[in-house]
């Protein structure tokens, strides 16, 4: 079970929960919260819910598989164009979890970091939100600004990360929030996934993403959390970040599939005109926005 599982099993509980909490006790402690790069918007189903991942395991002598393929990818990182992009970064993403139906987010990033997003429940109902970085160290300007060389960047990394169940598992985090920016230079691109090669519990395979892209899926597996991984999806012929999510023994019980990706001029007028602005000092009027408006 995950921790969002649990807390959402606590939340609609009819009665009092401390028998739960005494069934799943590493649950019941309140882990330290990471960054994350948006609200949280899906809880864990309760149970293991099988998907289909397609997959080719990558076989290279000496156990070498997972450096060999996060290498060649470093190296496409490196040649991508060195020009920073023009205008608004602007994503569609699809997040789709196991009995709790898809959710489409839309989003324009600014070069300073703060972004507008209009989210699509299933139910067809929207909200409009203005965040903040995601995460000061996160912003893209700071990011830029992230040493070249591997060991350099994964010690400057660990002294920021913080959250997640071990240090090893915030840096992987911490590279995959970064590596979805599309302002990082390419340099910076190429020594993050060199020092993501170089962590430990690393694994790669070729596999498809649920829209049918075929990508490089590099997984992180905790050993604190066993039977749990997360993972991103790279495309190799660019280094993108095209999907990720988390498993569960062997099931992915989350996943996050990029759909556009592209750079526009500005943001849409409606977008701005509705949104909760949520980068004032509180943080917006409330911590888990509302509905604004629903389709006619």
């Amino acid at each position: 079970m995950t921790r969002n599982a649990f807390d959402e099993l606590t939340r609609h509980a009819p009665g009092p929960t401390a028998d739960i909490e005494t069934l799943f006790p590493d649950l019941a402690t309140p882990r330290p919260k990471r960054y994350i790069r948006r609200p949280a918007i899906l809880v864990g189903s309760v149970a293991a819910v099988t998907a289909t991942v397609l997959f080719i395991p990558l076989m290279l002598p000496g156990g070498t598989a997972s450096a060999a393929a996060l290498d060649n990818l470093s190296v496409t990182a490196g040649r991508q164009p060195g020009q920073a992009p023009v205008g608004i970064r602007h994503q569609v993403v699809v997040d789709r979890q196991p009995g709790m139906g898809n959710r489409t987010q839309e989003s324009w990033t600014l070069a300073d970091g703060t972004s507008w997003r209009r989210d699509t429940r299933s139910d067809g109902s929207l909200d409009y939100m203005k965040l903040p970085p995601i995460y000061e160290a996160l912003a893209p300007a700071t990011v830029s600004l992230l040493p070249t060389d591997p060991g350099t960047m994964d010690a400057v990394v660990r002294k920021q990360v913080s959250g997640s169940s071990s240090t090893n598992e915030a840096v992987f985090v911490f590279y995959g929030d970064a590596l979805r920016l599309g302002y990082v230079p390419p340099s910076v691109r190429q020594a993050m996934l060199i020092a993501m090669k170089r962590l430990p519990h690393i694994t790669t395979e070729k596999a498809a993403t649920i829209e049918g892209s075929q990508c490089l899926k590099v997984t992180y597996s905790e050993p604190l959390r066993v039977f749990v991984s997360q993972y991103y999806c790279f495309d190799e012929a660019t280094a993108s970040i095209t999907e990720e999510g988390s498993t569960a023994f062997g099931s992915i019980n989350f996943r996050s599939t990029v759909t556009v990706s592209d750079y526009v001029a500005a943001v849409p007028a409606d977008v701005k005109s509705k949104a909760v602005d949520y980068t004032g000092p509180n943080g917006g009027p409330s911590q888990v926005p509302s509905p604004t408006a629903s389709p006619s």
